[in-house]
């Protein structure tokens, strides 16, 4: 494959919609989404259907999760090494047949090895997405494109978890079925999807030294404590107690749950456009920190929510929160690094979003055991504090 770079300039801002690398590329947010988002709404359900506590369901997101905590810096090597392309297609082939198989699965331990099986395979996608990106554009293009990361992010928990509850009206493994789609993606990128490798190949040794040097990249350990923390808090939060919380409070169906995420996303991917315009006024440190505080102020809200409708508002703030925090983060991390250090980089912040997402509903189990829906939250906003604490201790950047 020919090697190529490229950056655009300030001053020209070309139309998203024409540019097949970048759509290609935020089409693997919806891949990994589909194995998430999907399912959220359906674990209630899924608890009942089976008979099984809401903890033990909640592995089929945990074993789908888990693997790219440890695989995920591995994945980068493969894509610095051997090109973007030549692992995307042969992971996105092996995400369809295992994804499609939990549909199948004849038992929920098999469903959990599928899930696993599933989730060794998205390990690449977390990586892809945001190097690819960070790769081909700079200055407000990639602030914007970064910015287009969220949008997708929000777009697809606004829609996926909503036809997920639909599907599970029908049948709870339905939601499971729908990675069938990555054979025809797999099609596209393989025909479509231009994207540049690095202008070397790493050795494994030298690879290494590249991710140790990547963990303590300056203020490097704390933006992956920060993508740590605020994965764990708001999926904890969000994806798996909001549920939880609407099932029990309100007495609502797969569907109702999906509603309340589409809302939250709906936000989010309106605020993430805008990015742009939003970084001319504040810098990225004070974008994080506001989006930390509304976290905050968000999940101090849902206890005392006494209607489903009341939920509206502090979801809403919610989506304002997840549409500045994430790709304002990515931004931080691809500006600190070299086009050699990128794939390493976001390889362990992807890998500590990961890790964040499969420790959060156990890191608020023993508050929700101890207090209910409630403390869960409120341990939460104790997490999204501590990330107020970190993002101070950020340089304060220039606006652009």
């Amino acid at each position: 494959m020919t090697r190529y770079s490229y950056g655009m300039s300030d001053s020209a801002l070309p139309n998203p919609l024409k540019d097949k690398n970048l759509l290609l590329s935020l089409g693997l947010i919806i891949f990994i989404q589909l194995g998430i988002s999907s399912i959220i709404p359906i674990l209630p359900l899924m608890s009942d259907e089976l008979g099984l506590s809401l903890g033990k369901v909640s592995l089929v997101v945990a074993a789908y999760t888990m693997p790219s905590i440890f695989l995920t810096p591995f994945a980068g090597y493969l894509a610095d090494r051997f090109g973007r392309k030549e692992i995307l297609i042969p992971s996105l082939l092996f995400y369809s047949i295992t994804g499609t198989g939990c549909a199948l699965a004849p038992s929920f331990s098999m469903l959990i090895w599928l899930r696993l099986l599933q989730g060794i395979s998205v390990a690449t996608f977390g990586v892809l997405f945001s190097t690819i990106i960070g790769d081909l554009y700079s200055g407000k293009e990639r602030v914007r494109n970064m910015g287009y990361i969220t949008t997708t992010f929000s777009a697809c928990t606004a829609v996926i978890p909503l036809v997920g509850g639909l599907l599970a009206l029908i049948h709870w493994r339905l939601p499971f079925a729908l990675p069938i789609f990555g054979f025809v993606y797999a099609n596209l990128a393989f025909k479509h999807l231009y994207v540049p490798n690095p202008n070397h190949t790493p050795d494994t040794r030298s690879y290494l030294a590249n991710i140790k040097k990547s963990l303590f990249l300056h203020h490097g350990l704390i933006l992956y404590s920060i993508t740590l923390l605020a994965s764990a808090g708001s999926f904890g939060a969000y994806q798996i107690y909001m549920p939880k919380l609407v099932n029990v409070a309100f007495s609502g169906s797969p569907a109702q749950i999906g509603s309340m995420l589409t809302l939250s996303a709906l936000v989010s991917g309106v605020i993430s456009t805008q990015l742009v315009a939003i970084n001319t006024l504040f810098s990225k440190r004070s974008m994080l920190l506001a989006s930390f505080i509304l976290y905050i102020i968000s999940m101090g809200m849902m206890p005392f929510a006494g209607t489903y409708w009341g939920l509206a508002i502090p979801m809403a703030l919610s989506g304002l929160a997840q549409g500045m925090s994430y790709s304002t983060i990515l931004m931080f991390l691809s500006e600190a690094s070299s086009a050699a250090q990128r794939g390493s980089i976001m390889a362990i912040n992807a890998s500590m979003l990961t890790l964040g997402q499969s420790i959060a509903p156990y890191i608020l189990l023993l508050p929700y055991m101890a207090g209910g829906t409630a403390w869960a939250f409120i341990t939460a906003a104790s997490i999204m504090a501590g990330c107020v604490w970190l993002a101070l201790r950020l340089p304060q950047t220039h606006r652009q």
